[in-house]
This record gives C-alpha cells, sequence and structure tokens, in this order.
C-alpha cells in the first residue's frame, strides 16, 4: 500500500540471554520516535517487511536473529528520529534509544 506518510525500513538484531526462552517479536516493542515528538509503533504501516519479525525464530541462551519492522510517519518526523526499544510486558519503565541515518 501507498505510505500516508513516509515509510521508515528498521532492520534489528537480537540476542538471548535469558535463561529459558524468547521470542523477539513478542518480547520486544519497537517504537519510532519522531522529530515531531510524537511516538509511532509498527501498526502505522500496512505492509510486511522483507525479513519480517514473525519469521524470527525462539531463541535459547545465546540465540541471535535478525528481522525488520515498518513505520509510516509523516514525512517531517523522519528527519533526527529515534528508535526507542522496551520489553513487552514490563511493569518498568526501562528502554533503550537508538538514533537513525
Amino acid at each position: 500500500e501507498k505510505a500516508k506518510g513516509q515509510y521508515v525500513l528498521v532492520d534489528i538484531s537480537v540476542v538471548y540471554n535469558g535463561d529459558e526462552e524468547g521470542d523477539a517479536w513478542i518480547d520486544l516493542n519497537p517504537e519510532l520516535v519522531g522529530s515531531d515528538a510524537s511516538i509511532y509503533d509498527t501498526s502505522t504501516a500496512m505492509v510486511v517487511p522483507a525479513k519480517p519479525a514473525t519469521d524470527a525464530p525462539t531463541l535459547s541462551k545465546g540465540g541471535k536473529a535478525s528481522y525488520q519492522v515498518v513505520f509510516d510517519v509523516p514525512a517531517e518526523a523522519v528527519a533526527d528520529a529515534k528508535i526507542r526499544m522496551t520489553e513487552t510486558m514490563s511493569f518498568n519503565d526501562e528502554s533503550v534509544l537508538w538514533e537513525t541515518k
């Protein structure tokens, strides 16, 4: 589908460090923090990337996976945008923030 704003494709690589197992596409929540001070989630894009998160395998300790997510954001929100990653079912506010290029 045509973007309402502009598509932003993000490549994500993960390593599972837990003692049990994890599914990145369920356990992690990527968001785009736009330069317009708005936060966008992946539900803003109605396209499927070439390497969708749902194709990433379940990982045990030390397991690695790569996948892509897509955001549909206003073009003016893309400059200086950041990617924020939080744990989906977490009760604390821990997150990591990466700059985009």
